[in-house]
C-alpha cells in the first residue's frame, strides 16, 4: 500500500482522480480475469465430478452463465470508460500545469537555465510520465491483480502445486525488482542526456545565421558528444533489458518443468485429481503470462517514474514573489526609495541606495554607460526581480502589495529587441489586448507608424511573420511592438533602448509614434542616443 501511495504522490496529475482510475483498472482486470477462473472451475467439474448431465443441470448452468455474461457486458465497458476518462483528463491537466508553471517562474530562472532543458521537461519527461498513466501502469498492475485472482482458486484446487508455482514466480519477481532498480537509474541518466541534446539543438537553431557564417565544428562537436553520451547509456539500458528478458524466460521454463513434475508425482500418489490438475494448468498458463507481463512492463513504469520525478522537481521550483515593503509612507506616482539590488550569483551592487521619483504623466529619460543599471530599473519596476532592500512604488502603492498580473497590466514595455511570435501581424499586435477589435488594432498600427508598411505586404495584417519575426526588418518588428504597447493602453510606458539598433529613418518613425501617445502617459525612455530623449521633461543619468 505504501508503494501504491508513493506512486500516486509521484504521478501527481492522477492524484485527484485516483479512485475512479483504480476502480476502472481493477474492474476491467477482474472482469477479464474471471473468465479464466470460471472456465477452470467448469473444466474441473466436467472431469472430476462428471455429473453435469440432464436438462435441469444444463439449464441451471446456462442461467448462471447468462447472468455472468450480462454482468461483464455492463462492468467492463463502464470501467474502461472511467479509466480512459481519468487518464485523458490527467494528460490534459499535466500539460496545463507545466505550462502555467513556466508562466509563473521568475525571470532569473530563464536567464540561467537553457530553454532546451525546459522543453525536455515539457515534452520528453512529461510524455514518459503520461505513458505510465495512460497505459503502462494498467498493463503492469493488471497482471498483479490477475495473479491474486488466480491464486485463490488454485490454492483451493491444489495448494501444494500452487505453493511451488508461487515460490518460483516469487524468485522471478525478486530478480525483476533488482533489474528494475538498475533500469530506473540508467533511465534517469538517459533523460538528462536527452535534455543536453535538446539544449545543443536549440543553440544550433537559434544561432543558425552565426553557425553558417563561422565554423560549425564546435556546434557539431557538442551535438556529437551529447548524442554519443545518450547512445552509450541507451546501449547499457538495452543490455540490462536483454539480460532481464533472458532471466524471465529461463525462470518461466523452470516453472513449467517443475509444475509438470510435481503434478505427475501428486497424481501418482493419489493426492490430487486430473480435474484439479487441468483446472490449475488452464490458470497456470495465464498466471505465468501475468508474471511475464508484470516483469515486462515494470521497467517501463520505472522509466516513467524517473520522468515523473523530473517533472515534479520542475513543478516544485519557486515562483515569483515580492519582498516585504519598507517605509511605504508618502510615496510618489512612481518611486524608487533607497533601493539596493544585485543580480543573482553576483557580488556587485547594480543599484545601491538608489532613489528616483517620477510624477504622473511625466516623461523622463534615463541615460548612462553600459552596465550602469538603466535597464535594471525597468526590470525591477515590472517585478522581474526581488530587491534586497528599499521600496519600489507604482501609482503610489508598493509593488509588493499588488498582484504581479495587476502590476504588469499598468505597464507597457518595449525592449530593445522586441519579441515577435510566429503568427500573423494582427495576432502579434492583439497580444497587447486580446479583446481588441480589428479597428482598434488598425488604429494602434497607425499611431505606431506601422499601418502603411503592413498594408504594402501581400497579405496585409494577415501576413505570417515567421519564427521570431524573421520575415520583417528590425524597424518593422519594433513598430509592431510599439503598436502592441499602444493597444495595451497602459498608464505607464517603458521604452528600453527601443531604437538602439535601428537606422535613423526607423528611429524617427518610432520617436514620432511615441510622441503621439506619451502626452497622457507616464513614460520612461531608456536610451543612448540624445535624439530620442530631447523632448523628455527630465533626464536622469545613472553612474
Amino acid at each position: 500500500m505504501k508503494l501504491v501511495n508513493e506512486f500516486f504522490e509521484t504521478m501527481r496529475p492522477i492524484r485527484s482522480r485516483r479512485f475512479w482510475y483504480c476502480f476502472g483498472i481493477v474492474g476491467m482486470t477482474i472482469g477479464n480475469t474471471s473468465i479464466g477462473v470460471v472456465s477452470a472451475v467448469l473444466l474441473r467439474e466436467f472431469v472430476d465430478v462428471g455429473n453435469i448431465t440432464g436438462i435441469g443441470s444444463v439449464q441451471h448452468i446456462v442461467k448462471i452463465l447468462v447472468a455472468y455474461i450480462l454482468t461483464l457486458i455492463i462492468l467492463i465497458p463502464t470501467c474502461q470508460y472511467l479509466y480512459n476518462r481519468s487518464a485523458r483528463l490527467a494528460f490534459r491537466d499535466s500539460k496545463q500545469e507545466i505550462f502555467y508553471k513556466i508562466l509563473k517562474l521568475p525571470i532569473p530562472y530563464f536567464e540561467k537555465v537553457h530553454s532546451g532543458k525546459v522543453m525536455s521537461v515539457l515534452i520528453n519527461d512529461c510524455d514518459k510520465m503520461m505513458g505510465v498513466i495512460t497505459g503502462r501502469f494498467r498493463r503492469t498492475f493488471a497482471p498483479f491483480i490477475q495473479i491474486i485472482t488466480y491464486v485463490i482458486p488454485m490454492l483451493i484446487f491444489e495448494w501444494r502445486i500452487t505453493v511451488v508455482l508461487l515460490v518460483i514466480n516469487g524468485i522471478t519477481l525478486y530478480g525483476d525488482l533488482k533489474f528494475s532498480k538498475k533500469i530506473k537509474e540508467i533511465s534517469q541518466v538517459v533523460l538528462e542526456k536527452l535534455s543536453d541534446m535538446n539544449q545543443t539543438m536549440m543553440n544550433f537553431f537559434n544561432g543558425m545565421l552565426i553557425v553558417r557564417m563561422f565554423s560549425i565544428e564546435n556546434v557539431r562537436g557538442e551535438y556529437i558528444k551529447a548524442n554519443e553520451a545518450m547512445s552509450t547509456h541507451n546501449t547499457k539500458k538495452a543490455h540490462i533489458t536483454g539480460l532481464h528478458n533472458t532471466y524471465t524466460f529461463i525462470v518461466s521454463m523452470i516453472n513449467t518443468v517443475l509444475f509438470l513434475l510435481v503434478a505427475n508425482i501428486l497424481v501418482v500418489l493419489g493426492l490430487t485429481t486430473y480435474g484439479s490438475i487441468l483446472g490449475i494448468m488452464s490458470m497456470q498458463v495465464i498466471l505465468n503470462e501475468s508474471f511475464k507481463l508484470f516483469c515486462q512492463y515494470l521497467p517501463q513504469v520505472i522509466e516513467g517514474y524517473a520522468g515523473a520525478s523530473r517533472v515534479n522537481e520542475f513543478l516544485e521550483l519557486p515562483e515569483e514573489e515580492m519582498i516585504k515593503v519598507e517605509d511605504a509612507h508618502n510615496l510618489s506616482y512612481i518611486e524608487f526609495r533607497n533601493v539596493k539590488f544585485k543580480y543573482p550569483n553576483t557580488q556587485e551592487w547594480v543599484l545601491d541606495h538608489f532613489n528616483l521619483k517620477i510624477n504622473k504623466n511625466e516623461t523622463i529619460a534615463v541615460i548612462g554607460e553600459s552596465g550602469s543599471g538603466k535597464s535594471t530599473i525597468a526590470k525591477l519596476l515590472l517585478g522581474f526581480y526581488p530587491i534586497e532592500k528599499g521600496t519600489i512604488a507604482v501609482e503610489g502603492t508598493p509593488i509588493n502589495e499588488k498582484n504581479l498580473s495587476q502590476l504588469r497590466r499598468l505597464i507597457a514595455y518595449v525592449p530593445q529587441d522586441a519579441y515577435v511570435f510566429n503568427g500573423t501581424i494582427i495576432e502579434n499586435i492583439r497580444y497587447g489586448n486580446v479583446d481588441a477589435t480589428d479597428e482598434q488594432v488598425y488604429r494602434a498600427a497607425k499611431i505606431a507608424n506601422a499601418y502603411d508598411f503592413i498594408m504594402k505586404l501581400q497579405d496585409g495584417f494577415e501576413t505570417l511573420v515567421g519564427e521570431r519575426g524573421t520575415k520583417l526588418s528590425g524597424g518593422q518588428r519594433q513598430r509592431i511592438a510599439i503598436a502592441r504597447a499602444i493597444l495595451k493602453d497602459a498608464p505607464i510606458l517603458i521604452l528600453d533602448e527601443a531604437t538602439a539598433s535601428l537606422d535613423s529613418e526607423s528611429e524617427a518613425l518610432i520617436k514620432s509614434a511615441v510622441d503621439k501617445v506619451r502626452k497622457d502617459k507616464t513614460t520612461i525612455i531608456i536610451a543612448h542616443r540624445l535624439s530620442t530623449i530631447e523632448d523628455a521633461d527630465r533626464v536622469i543619468k545613472i553612474e
